[in-house]
């Protein structure tokens, strides 16, 4: 997973100039709390997947996904590289279906995940086991000094 985002620097008075920004410092900080302590908070879920899904849907029709998909089928079979590489509703939920509605009265239930189950588990076991320093690499481009 790659992760991009610019931080505009902020005119701070007394900056010494070289030195990192409050902005920078900030952004940071909140993005390192994501690895230190996430949420997986699950009443985020279902919109997180309907996220995912909506990406999904949206990039199958783009050339340069499927290029990347005929390239992938080209692979060994027994290579990592050849599995698939991003889900969608009915992956991530074993079998859930984004268009099927809640009954009435169940509106709103934080484990209806459209007949299928909560991939929450799955996704905590997951982050335990791949979301660790020996697997993450940080660049930070900007003009501040690193002494």
């Amino acid at each position: 997973t790659n992760y991009y985002f610019n931080v505009s620097p902020l005119e701070e008075e007394g900056k010494v100039e070289g030195t990192t920004s409050s902005a920078l410092a900030g952004a940071l900080d909140r993005f390192a709390q994501f690895f230190i302590a996430p949420l997986f908070d699950q009443s985020m879920l279902e919109r997180e997947l309907r996220a995912v899904n909506s990406e999904y849907l949206n990039g199958r029709t783009a050339d340069n996904w499927r290029s990347f998909q005929l390239l992938k089928h080209g692979a060994s079979h027994d290579h990592p590289f050849s599995k698939f590489g991003c889900g969608n509703y009915n992956t991530l939920t074993n079998g859930g279906d984004a268009g099927l509605k809640e009954k009435e009265g169940e509106e709103n239930s934080v484990d209806f995940f459209g007949g299928g189950t909560s991939p929450r588990d799955a996704l905590i076991e997951f982050w335990t086991e791949k979301y660790h320093s020996g697997n993450i690499r940080l660049c930070v481009v900007g003009r501040a000094s690193l002494d």
